[in-house]
């Protein structure tokens, strides 16, 4: 409801002058009712916004860089002696007879120690030498329908056993070292030591059957299978390719088959001559 501002009457709707008094009256302009339409406010996400986003292609991009380390790792080790072996004497002789292939991996761990090696050799060969000793010496041996026993050919027997089973195992590995660059292999003389030495386990703990009379030719077939210890440790010990493993073994073990038998005449010479003096003094 609207009154004229000069003489208070009260106005009509829409009336353009006061009925009583003429003066003009002001019409209100209506409003406009349309809407201007927002105005599109561009949305630009924050920094943590975007890091958030980028997170992700971040974490795929430390994830590769992870998995070409993990993959390349193995290569940064061409050194052997990084990782040491935690095989005792006893493990070491059975895993040598009983998973080869996995303790070769282990030998290889190693660092070849010449003192060590030669002490693990020096006990398991007390195996052949004092079971010939006791079956010489006392059980007796049977041949050609004859029983053979003596304490000194026991002795005879088993210092040759001994002594030549050790000056073998030595000059062995010095020929298997020679040999290393002519079958693409690696020339250590502490690895040729390594690889005589732990493949001769089986046939120096199968000295134990010298003590059963008519069992001593075990002896030489349980040989056999240090044979194939020493083919299965040349590729991981001497780097030996596999097409040229068959030609290195072959080599090597007919080395150490005429290297035993000049050591096992030259001592058998030697003792036999010792222990002939010795008796006839007496």
């Amino acid at each position: 409801m609207k009154f004229c501002p000069s003489c208070g009457v009260e106005l009509k709707i829409g009336a353009r002058f006061c009925g009583a008094c003429g003066t003009p009256l002001q019409i209100d302009q209506p409003q406009s009712t349309i809407e201007q339409p927002p105005q599109a406010i561009p949305n630009f996400p924050n920094e943590s916004a975007q890091s958030f986003y980028q997170q992700p292609f971040q974490q795929q991009e430390y994830q590769q860089e992870n998995s070409q380390q993990f993959y390349q790792q193995p290569y940064q080790q061409p050194k052997y002696g990084a990782i040491q072996s935690d095989s005792g004497f006893v493990s070491r002789v059975i895993n040598m007879m009983t998973k080869p292939k996995s303790e070769w991996v282990n030998v290889l761990n190693e660092t070849p120690v010449t003192q060590k090696l030669f002490i693990y050799a020096i006990i398991l060969l007390l195996i052949p030498a004092v079971c010939s000793f006791i079956a010489y010496g006392f059980i007796g041996v049977k041949a050609m329908g004859y029983t053979f026993k003596s304490p000194s050919m026991g002795l005879q027997q088993a210092l040759s056993s001994f002594i030549g089973g050790f000056l073998s195992v030595y000059l062995t590995a010095y020929v298997v070292n020679i040999l290393a660059t002519s079958f693409d292999s690696v020339k250590d003389f502490g690895r040729s030591l390594q690889l005589v030495i732990y493949s001769m386990t089986p046939y120096w703990v199968a000295g134990l059957f010298f003590l059963i009379p008519g069992f001593q030719p075990i002896v030489f077939l349980i040989g056999i299978y240090s044979i194939a210890l020493m083919y299965k440790g040349m590729p991981i010990i001497m780097r030996t390719p596999q097409h040229k493993a068959a030609g290195y073994l072959i080599v090597s073990i007919i080395v150490l088959i005429v290297i035993q038998i000049i050591v096992v005449f030259i001592l058998g010479v030697i003792l036999g001559v010792f222990f002939a003096t010795r008796m006839s003094a007496f």
